[in-house]
C-alpha cells in the first residue's frame, strides 16, 4: 500500500461519515447536518472504471437526495484516476476545492511549544474559539455526531496570558495522527500559536506520522512546510453542472 492509499483509508477512519453505502468499489458517504464534503462526497476506488459511471452516479444521486446533501465525487490527480477525472470533465462536472494532503514523518522533533497548550477532552474554551474561527451553522451536528465518532479525539487549546487563542483537533488511526480544525482567533494571529499547537501535536503523535489537509490557496501551507510537513498528494471534488 502506498502513501496515497494509506492516507485515504486513514481519512475515512479519522473523519468518519455517519452513513455509508458501497456500490462495487465505490464508497457513498453521507453525514446529515454536517456540510463538509470530505464526509459526504463519493469516494471512487483507486482504479475507477469510467464505464461504471452511469450506474454509480444514478445510485449516488439517489443516495445524496435521500440524505440531503449535494452530490460530489472526490478525485485525486494520480494517474490511476485520470480516466475517471477526464470522464467527469466531459460530462461538464466542474472541479472545486483543490486540497493538498501533507505528511510529517515521525522522529523529527519540533521546538517546545512557546505557549501553554492543553490537550484533552472537548471543553468550552475549544468550542468558543472554534465557533468564532469557522462561523459554521453545523456546529451542533459536528460536535454531537462527527466528533463523537472520531477515534482517539484530542482537543488542543493554545493560550496566551491565560486566554484561549487557537485550537486544533487530533484523530488517531494506526500509524497516523490526523490534524483537523487548526484555527486562531484574529486578535492572536501571527504570534506563533498555530506552531505551538502543531508542536504539541507532534509530541502526542510520538512514533506516528502527522498528516493534515489544507486548501491549495491557503497561506497556512507555508507554515506547515516550515514545520516539516511535505505534500503527499492532492485531491479535489467534481460537482455536476
Amino acid at each position: 500500500m502506498d502513501d496515497v492509499e494509506a492516507l485515504e483509508q486513514a481519512a475515512v477512519l479519522a473523519l468518519p461519515p455517519a452513513l455509508t453505502e458501497h456500490v462495487g468499489g465505490w464508497l457513498l458517504r453521507a453525514t446529515p447536518g454536517v456540510g463538509r464534503r470530505r464526509i459526504n462526497a463519493v469516494l471512487p476506488p483507486r482504479r475507477a472504471d469510467p464505464a461504471e459511471l452511469p450506474v454509480v452516479l444514478d445510485q449516488a444521486r439517489a443516495f445524496a437526495e435521500q440524505h440531503g446533501h449535494e452530490l460530489s465525487v472526490q478525485v485525486t490527480p494520480y494517474a490511476k484516476q485520470a480516466p475517471l477525472d477526464a470522464a467527469l470533465d466531459e460530462r461538464g462536472w466542474t472541479l472545486e476545492e483543490p486540497t493538498d494532503v501533507l505528511l510529517r514523518p515521525p522522529g523529527r522533533g519540533l521546538p517546545a511549544p512557546a505557549y501553554d497548550v492543553s490537550v484533552g477532552a472537548l471543553d468550552d474554551a475549544w468550542l468558543v474559539v472554534h465557533a468564532a474561527v469557522v462561523a459554521r451553522d453545523d456546529l451542533d451536528a459536528t460536535v454531537g455526531g462527527l466528533f463523537a465518532r472520531m477515534p482517539e479525539p484530542l482537543f488542543l487549546v493554545a493560550r496566551t496570558d491565560g486566554e484561549p487563542g487557537a485550537v486544533a483537533l487530533l484523530s488517531g488511526t494506526p500509524g497516523l495522527v490526523a490534524v483537523f480544525n487548526v484555527g486562531t482567533l484574529p486578535a492572536y494571529r501571527g504570534r506563533g500559536l498555530a506552531s505551538a499547537l502543531l508542536s504539541a501535536a507532534a509530541d502526542v503523535a510520538g512514533d506516528r506520522a502527522l498528516w493534515l489537509q489544507v486548501g491549495t490557496a491557503n497561506p497556512a501551507g507555508r507554515l506547515y512546510a516550515r514545520l516539516g510537513f511535505g505534500r503527499c498528494y492532492g485531491y479535489a471534488y467534481r460537482v455536476p453542472p
